[in-house]
Formats: structure tokens, sequence, C-alpha cells
């Protein structure tokens, strides 16, 4: 009788421990898809970001010039590059996400500095999917 009760607590705590697992894997992955809004030189921009397992891919959108973000998770940290869409010319970006902003370093070709690029989650993400599939 006391096997049994002690099996249930055990069996209990692996469930436990399963779930919990389950849920942080979850909000890790929330993490990074959504719909952001920044700034780039003092316009309005929007990110918007889709995750496949560790892969990210998104637009990063300034009044109407886009460029198409492709990188994959690593440690934490998304490693990849930006592609401007009109030009064709890309660029090595990483970055990394806190909560609900996302900060991004790129360097473009042609230039020295990085970049840094911070954006906001959105309240509204309905048009993520109306922009993943424009591209």
């Amino acid at each position: 009788m006391q096997r049994l009760s002690i099996l249930r607590r055990v069996f209990s705590s692996f469930i436990l421990l399963l779930l919990l697992t389950s849920i942080s894997v979850v909000g890790h992955a929330r993490e990074w898809a959504g719909l952001y809004h920044g700034k780039i030189s003092g316009q309005p921009s929007q990110l918007t970001l889709n995750r496949a397992g560790n892969d990210i891919i998104g637009v990063l959108d300034t009044e109407g010039y886009r460029y198409k973000l492709e990188g994959n998770i690593q440690q934490g940290k998304l490693i990849g590059f930006c592609r401007d869409i009109k030009s064709g010319e890309t660029g090595q970006l990483s970055a990394s996400v806190t909560k609900d902003v996302i900060i991004i370093r790129v360097v473009l070709p042609g230039y020295h500095r990085p970049a840094r690029l911070v954006f906001e989650r959105a309240d509204d993400t309905s048009s993520i999917f109306t922009k993943m599939a424009s591209l």
C-alpha cells in the first residue's frame, strides 16, 4: 500500500514536471513570433515574425520599403540575415528578445557599424498571417 502511494506521488511529480516543461517551451516560442512596432530613421515601422521550431522568418516594413528576415535561434538569440526585397542586398543580423521588446542589430553592405533597431510587441496580431502570405 505504501509503495503504491509512493508510486502515485512520483508519477504525479513526473506529470507536473512534464506540464511545466511544455508550458515553458510554448511560452518561449511566443517570445519571438508576433507583430511589433518601432521606428527607423523616425519613420513608423512594423516587424512581423513567424516561428517554426528554431527557425524564424519575418518582414520588416518601413513605409512600404521591405526587408525579409530569416534566421534561427541559437542559445536564445536570433542569428541570420535580412534581405532588401527591392535591391536584393543582404546583411547580417542578430537579435534578442526580452518580454515584449526585440532588439535587432543589423549590418548592411557598405556600413561598418551595426544599426540597432528596437521594436515593441503590438497588441493586435491579426495581420500577421496576411503579411507572411504576401512574401
